[in-house]
């Protein structure tokens, strides 16, 4: 009787390399990188569109804004030297007569204002202190790109995990119905 070698019985039986132990821990580390990733960016993601969302139920007033100065969160890097952090414009308005000075608390980068420009915010009626504006919040593009790469990272990793699933299942059947010199033991 011929003996075969793994090696053969993987060739013979392409879903059989999951049966290699090596390969299936190298598996389980991938797919578990992958639905972590993708699990983080969408929770990321959901969690941002979850903030703004209540952001935009509180500031359903407009207002006519005018750019005060502009805050920066200039960093410093190990050799010392400055470098760009974000920016936050302070803006000034009127709401019912009363000046207010207020800022998001939001810092972006690059600004899209700069001193002196006038711009439309949304402020909460009952606060008029907390203010919002269209440039501190994600794009639509930032939030495709994040929620497109979770999604996929997500799934590889899923069905990374099936894959294992399925792999031993399939040994196990295949170690059953062959002849004995070719079973794994």
């Amino acid at each position: 009787m011929r003996k075969y070698s793994r090696k053969f019985l993987y060739d013979i039986y392409p879903i059989y390399p999951l049966g290699d132990e090596r390969a299936r821990r190298v598996m389980y580390i991938v797919s578990t990188v992958f639905t972590t990733v993708g699990l983080c960016l969408l929770i990321v993601i959901i969690g941002l569109k979850a903030a703004f969302g209540v952001v935009d139920k509180r500031c359903t007033e407009k207002a006519d804004a005018v750019v005060l100065k502009i805050v920066s969160s200039e960093k410093r890097n190990s050799g010392g030297e400055s470098e760009d952090g974000g920016y936050m414009p302070r803006f000034k308005y009127t709401v019912n007569g009363r000046e207010y000075v207020s800022d998001t608390g939001v810092y972006i980068s690059p600004c899209p204002y700069a001193a002196g420009d006038r711009v439309q915010i949304m402020y909460d009626p009952d606060d008029p202190e907390f203010i919002s504006f269209d440039a501190d919040r994600p794009g639509v593009v930032f939030s495709v790109v994040f929620f497109t790469v979770g999604g996929i990272s997500l799934a590889i990793g899923i069905g990374g995990f099936i894959m294992l699933a399925r792999g031993r299942k399939r040994s196990a059947v295949y170690d059953d119905g062959l002849p004995e010199g070719l079973r794994d033991e």
